[in-house]
């Protein structure tokens, strides 16, 4: 009976062994990339959903400089500021069809309308803010494809489209992927770091009453 096994097996040719060593070595390398570039996926997705949480936060803040009580203001004309808060914070901004693109300009806007002297400390990071929406919403909607190179080394690139319609390739290599991460994390650092800030600023420029 063995000896019948041994004659049906076929003799595997070196260069077929060679082959389905390196086809091997591929597949085994595009699992590792696979599972690294869903894990990059989710921490930017849910970054950039961080980020765009904080923002909401400050547009809030900026909307009304997050003043304290006016001369002589009555109990119900504050409940009312409160509740315009709580509407523009909970209700408006949190609307998925107000995106994290409507909000930074926004932001932008707001800063722009703001006097002056009620802007000192107040630096929204605006490129890194872009710099993450471009990558949330590019990683949300584009797709990743594999290629090998001539010396069968794994390549990922992500297939970016922007608003023209155009697209364009970028490699997804180690360095890439650190260099993402690390600036989604700064954005997140420097929007709750102003959102800090704002928190606890009073800005009332009304005058007071003698």
């Amino acid at each position: 009976m063995a000896n019948r096994d041994l004659q049906l097996r076929v003799r595997l040719s070196h260069d077929y062994m060679t082959d389905y060593a390196v086809q091997t070595s591929v597949d085994a390398e595009r699992e590792r990339l696979s599972k690294k570039l869903r894990e990059f996926r989710g921490d930017v997705l849910s970054r950039g959903f961080d980020i765009e949480n904080v923002l909401s936060d400050i547009i809030t803040h900026l909307l009304y400089i997050n003043r304290p009580r006016y001369e002589s203001e009555t109990d119900d004309e504050f409940r009312f500021h409160l509740q315009c808060t709580g509407f523009i914070r909970d209700d408006f901004l949190e609307n998925r069809s107000f995106g994290f693109g409507r909000k930074i300009t926004l932001a932008k806007k707001i800063l722009d309308w703001i006097p002056k002297r009620l802007r000192h400390g107040i630096d929204l990071p605006e490129k890194l803010l872009d710099y993450a929406l471009s990558w949330r919403n590019s990683l949300a909607h584009d797709r990743i494809e594999f290629t090998t190179t001539e010396g069968n080394s794994l390549v990922a690139t992500l297939k970016q489209h922007n608003k023209h319609g155009k697209t364009s390739d970028r490699q997804l290599t180690d360095d890439q992927i650190k260099i993402v991460t690390d600036e989604l994390e700064r954005c997140y650092v420097a929007c709750c770091e102003l959102e800090g800030r704002l928190r606890t600023r009073y800005g009332d420029a009304r005058p007071k009453s003698a």
